[in-house]
């Protein structure tokens, strides 16, 4: 997916050339970020941006059936997050983890005292923050839709410059 993606803006490199840095670089191509996801059976995708308008993106790719275990929740939500994502872990996962995607690059573990988890994001509404806070980190859309009839949740982050 990356590959067909980056020929679209100009850079034609096999998948065995690219080389992702930070997982949202690719080594000599700076003016992109990228995400990636992929879920079974054979099912990817990915976002690119223009560093003229992004700082970074994140995306997320789920069938729409996949079950989660009915308690996995206390894992990457917390009390902050919007209520119906406790109610719906799927959605909940999905944000999350694109969410997480867009802010790892900008997380310094040195700084934090420890490595990026989901839990250190709030997702309410529309938008992501550092847990706790309410200064705004980004933005995080989820889109339904369907695929060879199989229905799939999309997700996608990002920040601006």
């Amino acid at each position: 997916a990356l590959e067909f993606l980056l020929k679209d803006y100009g850079h034609s490199l096999a998948s065995h050339q690219i080389k992702l840095h930070q997982y949202s670089k690719v080594e000599s191509v700076d003016e992109l970020v990228v995400s990636l996801s992929h879920t079974s059976p054979n099912l990817a995708a990915a976002v690119v941006g223009k560093t003229e308008f992004f700082k970074s993106v994140g995306i997320d790719l789920e069938k729409g059936d996949r079950k989660m275990k009915i308690n996995s929740g206390h894992h990457f939500l917390n009390d902050r997050d919007d209520p119906e994502l406790h109610s719906d872990l799927l959605r909940g996962w999905c944000k999350k983890e694109a969410a997480f995607k867009a802010w790892a690059p900008f997380w310094d573990q040195d700084q934090e005292g420890k490595p990026l988890v989901l839990k250190d994001l709030d997702i309410r509404g529309k938008h992501f923050y550092k847990r706790g806070s309410d200064v705004e980190l980004g933005f995080v859309e989820l889109i339904e839709t369907d695929y060879l009839g199989q229905g799939l949740y999309i997700t996608l982050a990002w920040t601006l410059t």
